[in-house]
């Protein structure tokens, strides 16, 4: 990658903007997958494609490396938006990011766009979990007024409620408290940054142990929520859907303990002509393991190129 800092607020805001620069070997705990190819070169109007990962996820993470593999073979143009602190990018305000702020991601969107190369080229956008909400937040939002062509929506909790109280039961428990864990982690590491804003309970927010905690200590009060519980109502990207006019393809996993299935928007997404519903009877949270490689590339990746790749097809035809 070649990261880029980039700025998106005027208090001194920043994020991290990793721009692909080929394949690569994408490792995990249990294995390392080859690239599937050797990345020919971008056509100059080549889609660029601008992924957003999940709660604590990044650049570094194999979920996303894959997706990026694939989209390079595919001969797009790709650019992994870190949130702030994500991916060991910095943090120079005491601000995180949430499921419902997306004034980063509109700037993002607009910096992409109007980077050297961009300008005329198809724009798509990836998101997974909480990136998807924010996506799909933004989109809903943005209605028309948005440069992005076509989104794809991974493992999307769509409500934060009912997914709160999904993560407070059975094997959920386990994916809450290392996501907690995680968070708390990047908190920990720009703590004296976040001891400025009197609106955090620092101490709490390192105690975390759940999502919850995390939300309530620090997510809720910095972005002015009076609660955490008013925090997730306001923030479910199901309420942007009947807003959202871009192509946008969604796929969810009915078994997914963050996402579960019961969460869905199935009515509003049905009724909206703009979005596509797909919901696999397995696949749990970011899984949708493949039967010749469990541990290696997701199979919903090559799904996710046919889609992107249907709606490449339509808007060179409408030129």
């Amino acid at each position: 990658y070649r990261r880029e800092i980039l700025p998106v607020s005027d208090d001194g805001g920043v994020v991290a903007l990793d721009w692909a620069q080929g394949v690569s070997t994408v490792s995990n705990a249990v294995q390392s997958t080859p690239p599937a190819c050797a990345a020919p070169p971008a056509e100059v109007d080549a889609p660029i494609c601008v992924l957003l990962p999940g709660l604590t996820g990044g650049s570094g993470d194999s979920y996303v490396n894959h997706m990026v593999n694939h989209l390079v073979c595919a001969g797009y143009r790709v650019v992994v938006f870190n949130s702030r602190g994500t991916a060991s990018s910095p943090v120079n305000t005491p601000q995180f990011y949430s499921a419902s702020f997306t004034k980063d991601l509109e700037r993002v969107v607009s910096h992409v766009k109007q980077s050297p190369g961009c300008e005329n080229s198809p724009m798509f956008a990836i998101g997974w979990s909480l990136g998807a909400n924010i996506l799909l937040n933004y989109l809903g939002r943005a209605e028309s007024g948005t440069p992005i062509d076509a989104a794809v929506s991974l493992c999307n909790p769509f409500d934060l409620s009912y997914c709160n109280v999904a993560l407070k039961k059975g094997f959920a428990r386990v994916y809450d408290r290392n996501l907690a864990q995680s968070i708390a982690r990047i908190f920990k590491s720009n703590e004296d940054v976040f001891r400025r804003s009197p609106d955090i309970d620092v101490d709490a927010a390192l105690a975390s142990a759940t999502i919850e905690d995390f939300d309530r200590a620090v997510t809720a009060p910095t972005f002015g929520w009076e609660s955490v519980s008013a925090y997730y109502a306001g923030s479910a990207s199901a309420d942007a859907v009947p807003g959202i006019k871009t192509p946008t393809l969604c796929i969810q996993a009915q078994d997914d303990p963050i996402a579960p299935g019961c969460a869905i928007p199935r009515e509003r997404l049905r009724e909206n002509e703009n979005t596509i519903l797909c919901v696999t009877p397995a696949g749990g949270h970011l899984g949708w393991a493949s039967a010749e490689d469990p541990f290696g590339a997701p199979w919903v990746d090559v799904a996710v190129i046919e889609y992107l790749r249907a709606v490449e097809l339509k808007l060179r035809t409408k030129e």
